[in-house]
Protein backbone atom coordinates (compact mmCIF):
# COMPACT_ATOMS: atom_id res chain seq x y z
CA UNK A 1 0.00 0.00 0.00
CA UNK A 2 1.05 3.41 -0.91
CA UNK A 3 0.57 6.07 1.77
CA UNK A 4 0.78 9.82 1.46
CA UNK A 5 1.42 11.58 5.09
CA UNK A 6 1.19 15.38 4.56
CA UNK A 7 2.72 17.29 7.89
CA UNK A 8 4.25 20.61 8.31
CA UNK A 9 6.66 18.71 11.39
CA UNK A 10 9.40 16.55 10.34
CA UNK A 11 9.39 14.27 13.06
CA UNK A 12 6.01 13.35 12.25
CA UNK A 13 6.41 12.72 8.91
CA UNK A 14 9.40 10.63 10.10
CA UNK A 15 7.84 8.91 13.24
CA UNK A 16 4.96 7.48 10.67
CA UNK A 17 7.17 6.59 7.69
CA UNK A 18 9.13 4.54 10.61
CA UNK A 19 5.98 3.00 11.48
CA UNK A 20 4.51 2.53 7.72
CA UNK A 21 7.70 1.16 6.37
CA UNK A 22 7.86 -1.31 9.47
CA UNK A 23 3.65 -2.68 8.20
CA UNK A 24 5.77 -3.18 4.69
CA UNK A 25 3.84 -0.53 3.12
CA UNK A 26 5.79 2.34 1.39
CA UNK A 27 5.31 6.15 2.81
CA UNK A 28 5.93 9.19 0.61
CA UNK A 29 5.89 12.47 2.83
CA UNK A 30 5.50 16.01 1.78
CA UNK A 31 5.53 19.05 4.37
CA UNK A 32 2.74 20.79 2.39
CA UNK A 33 -0.72 20.97 1.01
CA UNK A 34 0.32 22.30 -2.41
CA UNK A 35 2.90 19.87 -2.60
CA UNK A 36 0.40 17.08 -1.61
CA UNK A 37 -2.28 18.65 -4.30
CA UNK A 38 0.91 18.29 -6.90
CA UNK A 39 1.79 14.32 -5.50
CA UNK A 40 -1.94 13.89 -6.10
CA UNK A 41 -2.38 14.66 -8.94
CA UNK A 42 0.33 12.63 -10.54
CA UNK A 43 -0.22 9.63 -9.20
CA UNK A 44 -3.06 8.46 -6.53
CA UNK A 45 -2.04 7.03 -3.27
CA UNK A 46 -3.32 4.46 -1.33
CA UNK A 47 -4.38 6.69 1.97
CA UNK A 48 -3.74 9.95 2.50
CA UNK A 49 -2.33 10.85 6.19
CA UNK A 50 -2.83 14.69 6.36
CA UNK A 51 -2.48 16.81 9.28
CA UNK A 52 -5.23 19.32 9.94
CA UNK A 53 -3.56 22.95 10.79
CA UNK A 54 -0.57 23.64 8.35
CA UNK A 55 0.97 26.82 7.42
CA UNK A 56 -0.26 27.69 3.83
CA UNK A 57 -3.38 25.51 2.77
CA UNK A 58 -4.17 23.76 5.83
CA UNK A 59 -5.55 20.15 5.53
CA UNK A 60 -8.86 20.60 4.93
CA UNK A 61 -8.61 22.88 2.56
CA UNK A 62 -5.85 20.37 0.70
CA UNK A 63 -8.46 17.87 1.57
CA UNK A 64 -11.38 19.77 -0.61
CA UNK A 65 -9.35 20.57 -3.02
CA UNK A 66 -7.97 16.84 -3.71
CA UNK A 67 -11.33 15.29 -3.96
CA UNK A 68 -12.68 18.31 -6.40
CA UNK A 69 -9.50 17.62 -8.86
CA UNK A 70 -9.98 13.61 -8.27
CA UNK A 71 -12.56 13.50 -11.04
CA UNK A 72 -14.21 10.89 -9.57
CA UNK A 73 -11.32 8.85 -8.36
CA UNK A 74 -11.44 7.98 -4.52
CA UNK A 75 -9.14 6.73 -1.89
CA UNK A 76 -8.91 7.06 1.75
CA UNK A 77 -8.51 10.33 3.70
CA UNK A 78 -7.02 10.16 7.30
CA UNK A 79 -6.77 13.59 9.51
CA UNK A 80 -3.93 14.16 12.08
CA UNK A 81 -4.83 16.79 14.60
CA UNK A 82 -4.09 17.64 18.28
CA UNK A 83 -7.40 19.92 17.75
CA UNK A 84 -10.71 18.03 18.78
CA UNK A 85 -13.10 20.67 18.67
CA UNK A 86 -16.24 19.22 16.92
CA UNK A 87 -16.62 21.81 14.96
CA UNK A 88 -13.20 21.06 13.28
CA UNK A 89 -13.86 17.15 13.36
CA UNK A 90 -16.85 18.50 11.36
CA UNK A 91 -15.32 20.33 8.81
CA UNK A 92 -13.01 18.00 8.27
CA UNK A 93 -14.90 14.85 7.82
CA UNK A 94 -17.43 17.54 5.27
CA UNK A 95 -14.58 18.15 2.96
CA UNK A 96 -13.68 14.52 2.16
CA UNK A 97 -12.28 13.27 5.16
CA UNK A 98 -12.42 9.77 6.12
CA UNK A 99 -11.70 9.44 9.51
CA UNK A 100 -9.90 11.36 12.39
CA UNK A 101 -6.80 10.65 14.60
CA UNK A 102 -5.68 12.81 17.61
CA UNK A 103 -2.24 13.50 18.61
CA UNK A 104 -0.04 12.63 20.17
CA UNK A 105 -0.38 9.43 17.76
CA UNK A 106 -0.60 6.60 19.72
CA UNK A 107 1.40 4.06 17.69
CA UNK A 108 -0.92 1.07 18.15
CA UNK A 109 -3.85 2.89 16.91
CA UNK A 110 -1.73 4.12 13.69
CA UNK A 111 -1.33 0.82 12.82
CA UNK A 112 -4.52 -0.49 13.54
CA UNK A 113 -5.84 2.16 11.06
CA UNK A 114 -2.98 1.25 8.26
CA UNK A 115 -4.50 -2.62 9.00
CA UNK A 116 -7.58 -1.43 7.96
CA UNK A 117 -6.91 0.64 5.12
CA UNK A 118 -5.20 -1.71 3.69
CA UNK A 119 -8.13 -4.16 3.32
CA UNK A 120 -9.93 -1.52 1.68
CA UNK A 121 -6.97 -0.94 -0.43
CA UNK A 122 -6.85 -4.48 -1.70
CA UNK A 123 -10.61 -4.53 -2.22
CA UNK A 124 -10.25 -1.84 -4.26
CA UNK A 125 -7.03 -2.90 -6.29
CA UNK A 126 -9.72 -6.30 -6.45
CA UNK A 127 -12.77 -4.16 -7.93
CA UNK A 128 -10.39 -2.05 -10.63
CA UNK A 129 -9.57 -5.37 -12.05
CA UNK A 130 -12.66 -6.90 -12.55
CA UNK A 131 -14.22 -3.93 -14.15
CA UNK A 132 -11.54 -3.45 -16.25
CA UNK A 133 -12.24 -7.51 -17.21
CA UNK A 134 -15.82 -5.89 -17.62
CA UNK A 135 -14.93 -3.07 -19.85
CA UNK A 136 -12.64 -5.47 -21.76
CA UNK A 137 -15.27 -8.51 -22.13
CA UNK A 138 -18.11 -5.38 -23.20
CA UNK A 139 -15.44 -3.70 -25.72
CA UNK A 140 -14.35 -6.91 -27.56
CA UNK A 141 -16.24 -9.37 -29.63
CA UNK A 142 -15.84 -13.40 -28.35
CA UNK A 143 -15.32 -14.53 -31.54
CA UNK A 144 -12.49 -12.84 -33.19
CA UNK A 145 -10.78 -11.07 -30.11
CA UNK A 146 -11.05 -7.79 -31.92
CA UNK A 147 -13.01 -4.57 -30.75
CA UNK A 148 -16.68 -4.95 -31.24
CA UNK A 149 -19.06 -2.35 -32.12
CA UNK A 150 -19.67 -1.00 -29.11
CA UNK A 151 -15.82 -0.24 -28.73
CA UNK A 152 -15.64 1.25 -32.13
CA UNK A 153 -18.44 3.44 -31.48
CA UNK A 154 -16.67 4.84 -28.57
CA UNK A 155 -13.43 5.22 -30.32
CA UNK A 156 -15.28 6.62 -33.77
CA UNK A 157 -16.62 9.66 -31.60
CA UNK A 158 -13.11 10.75 -30.01
CA UNK A 159 -11.27 10.08 -33.10
CA UNK A 160 -14.28 12.54 -35.00
CA UNK A 161 -14.19 14.83 -31.98
CA UNK A 162 -10.26 15.44 -32.11
CA UNK A 163 -10.13 15.46 -36.11
CA UNK A 164 -12.80 18.54 -35.96
CA UNK A 165 -10.82 19.96 -33.09
CA UNK A 166 -7.36 20.07 -34.22
CA UNK A 167 -8.43 20.01 -37.68
CA UNK A 168 -6.85 16.66 -38.98
CA UNK A 169 -7.94 14.57 -41.25
CA UNK A 170 -10.29 10.99 -40.28
CA UNK A 171 -10.49 8.28 -42.61
CA UNK A 172 -12.87 5.06 -42.14
CA UNK A 173 -12.92 2.12 -44.03
CA UNK A 174 -15.93 0.03 -44.10
CA UNK A 175 -15.12 -4.22 -45.71
CA UNK A 176 -16.93 -6.67 -45.73
CA UNK A 177 -16.18 -10.54 -46.61
CA UNK A 178 -17.76 -11.42 -50.19
CA UNK A 179 -20.30 -13.89 -50.48
CA UNK A 180 -19.98 -14.95 -46.61
CA UNK A 181 -23.85 -16.01 -46.29
CA UNK A 182 -22.61 -18.76 -49.49
CA UNK A 183 -19.66 -19.44 -47.25
CA UNK A 184 -21.53 -20.27 -44.74
CA UNK A 185 -24.60 -22.10 -46.37
CA UNK A 186 -21.74 -24.58 -48.29
CA UNK A 187 -18.90 -25.09 -45.43
CA UNK A 188 -21.21 -24.74 -42.56
CA UNK A 189 -21.24 -22.30 -39.50
CA UNK A 190 -18.41 -23.52 -37.97
CA UNK A 191 -16.01 -23.09 -40.80
CA UNK A 192 -17.91 -19.70 -41.69
CA UNK A 193 -16.54 -18.97 -37.30
CA UNK A 194 -12.94 -20.22 -38.35
CA UNK A 195 -13.20 -17.92 -41.19
CA UNK A 196 -14.37 -14.47 -39.69
CA UNK A 197 -11.40 -15.71 -36.85
CA UNK A 198 -8.76 -15.92 -39.38
CA UNK A 199 -9.72 -12.84 -41.44
CA UNK A 200 -10.04 -10.30 -38.41
CA UNK A 201 -6.74 -11.79 -37.15
CA UNK A 202 -4.84 -10.71 -39.66
CA UNK A 203 -6.14 -7.89 -40.62
CA UNK A 204 -5.69 -6.96 -36.80
CA UNK A 205 -2.01 -7.79 -37.34
CA UNK A 206 -1.77 -5.32 -40.79
CA UNK A 207 -3.53 -2.51 -38.55
CA UNK A 208 -2.46 -2.74 -35.31
CA UNK A 209 0.96 -1.72 -35.41
CA UNK A 210 -0.23 1.73 -37.22
CA UNK A 211 -1.78 2.61 -33.54
CA UNK A 212 -4.99 2.25 -35.53
CA UNK A 213 -8.60 0.91 -34.62
CA UNK A 214 -10.24 -2.44 -36.37
CA UNK A 215 -13.97 -3.51 -35.19
CA UNK A 216 -15.98 -6.30 -36.13
CA UNK A 217 -19.04 -4.17 -36.73
CA UNK A 218 -21.39 -6.75 -37.50
CA UNK A 219 -21.72 -9.95 -38.99
CA UNK A 220 -19.09 -10.12 -41.49
CA UNK A 221 -18.84 -6.68 -41.97
CA UNK A 222 -15.49 -5.09 -40.11
CA UNK A 223 -14.93 -0.80 -40.00
CA UNK A 224 -11.28 0.47 -39.41
CA UNK A 225 -10.56 3.93 -38.09
CA UNK A 226 -7.88 5.66 -39.49
CA UNK A 227 -6.62 8.73 -37.11
CA UNK A 228 -4.45 11.55 -39.14
CA UNK A 229 -4.92 9.61 -42.54
CA UNK A 230 -5.45 11.05 -45.89
CA UNK A 231 -7.65 9.19 -48.39
CA UNK A 232 -4.39 8.37 -50.03
CA UNK A 233 -3.06 6.46 -47.39
CA UNK A 234 -6.42 5.23 -46.36
CA UNK A 235 -6.48 3.18 -50.06
CA UNK A 236 -2.94 2.48 -49.60
CA UNK A 237 -3.79 0.40 -46.18
CA UNK A 238 -7.08 -1.15 -48.00
CA UNK A 239 -5.22 -2.66 -50.87
CA UNK A 240 -2.82 -4.11 -48.07
CA UNK A 241 -6.04 -5.82 -46.61
CA UNK A 242 -7.46 -6.70 -49.69
CA UNK A 243 -4.04 -8.23 -50.57
CA UNK A 244 -3.51 -10.17 -46.85
CA UNK A 245 -7.20 -11.47 -47.15
CA UNK A 246 -6.50 -13.07 -50.46
CA UNK A 247 -2.84 -14.37 -49.34
CA UNK A 248 -4.94 -16.43 -46.58
CA UNK A 249 -5.88 -18.74 -49.36
CA UNK A 250 -9.31 -19.49 -47.50
CA UNK A 251 -11.07 -21.50 -49.97
CA UNK A 252 -14.61 -20.18 -51.32
CA UNK A 253 -15.63 -21.89 -54.61
CA UNK A 254 -18.96 -20.16 -54.36
CA UNK A 255 -17.73 -16.95 -54.74
CA UNK A 256 -18.55 -15.30 -57.74
CA UNK A 257 -15.56 -12.49 -57.05
CA UNK A 258 -12.99 -15.28 -56.69
CA UNK A 259 -11.81 -18.98 -56.10
CA UNK A 260 -11.13 -17.86 -52.19
CA UNK A 261 -11.94 -15.31 -49.91
CA UNK A 262 -11.48 -11.74 -50.49
CA UNK A 263 -13.47 -9.00 -48.95
CA UNK A 264 -14.66 -5.45 -50.92
CA UNK A 265 -13.57 -2.06 -49.21
CA UNK A 266 -15.14 1.32 -48.98
CA UNK A 267 -13.09 4.33 -48.06
CA UNK A 268 -14.40 7.72 -46.92
CA UNK A 269 -12.41 10.40 -45.88
CA UNK A 270 -13.57 14.10 -43.58
CA UNK A 271 -10.46 16.93 -44.74
CA UNK A 272 -10.36 20.27 -45.44
CA UNK A 273 -11.99 19.51 -48.88
CA UNK A 274 -14.77 16.71 -47.66
CA UNK A 275 -16.15 17.86 -45.03
CA UNK A 276 -19.08 15.92 -43.67
CA UNK A 277 -21.92 17.04 -40.77
CA UNK A 278 -21.52 14.48 -38.35
CA UNK A 279 -19.52 11.52 -37.27
CA UNK A 280 -22.51 9.08 -39.11
CA UNK A 281 -22.56 10.87 -42.35
CA UNK A 282 -18.79 10.23 -42.52
CA UNK A 283 -19.83 6.43 -41.70
CA UNK A 284 -22.40 6.26 -44.33
CA UNK A 285 -20.24 7.54 -46.78
CA UNK A 286 -17.64 4.64 -46.40
CA UNK A 287 -20.69 2.10 -46.56
CA UNK A 288 -22.26 3.53 -49.56
CA UNK A 289 -18.57 3.39 -51.35
CA UNK A 290 -18.66 -0.58 -49.85
CA UNK A 291 -21.42 -1.01 -51.32
CA UNK A 292 -20.54 0.53 -54.73
CA UNK A 293 -16.86 -1.78 -54.76
CA UNK A 294 -19.51 -4.69 -54.30
CA UNK A 295 -21.82 -3.50 -57.30
CA UNK A 296 -18.68 -3.32 -59.39
CA UNK A 297 -18.03 -6.76 -58.77
CA UNK A 298 -16.40 -6.93 -55.26
CA UNK A 299 -12.75 -7.98 -53.98
CA UNK A 300 -12.02 -4.56 -54.60
CA UNK A 301 -11.89 -0.93 -52.87
CA UNK A 302 -13.57 2.27 -53.63
CA UNK A 303 -13.16 5.49 -52.06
Amino acid sequence: MQVLIVDDSSLVRKSLARIIDELGHIAFTVASGKEAIDYCMKQEPDLMLIDVEMPGLSGIETTHRVRTLSCGKWFPIIFLSGNMKPDTYYKAIEAGGDDYITKPIDSIIIKAKLLAMSRIAEMRRELKLANEKLHDLAHHDHLTGITNRLGFVERFDMEWQRAKREKKPLSIIMLDIDHFKQFNDHYGHGAGDDCLAKVAGAMEKKIQPLGNCLARYGGEEFVVTLADTEVEEAVKVSEELLDVVRSLNIKHEYSSAANVVTISVGIATQNQDEAFDNAQTLLKAADDKLYQAKELGRNQCQF
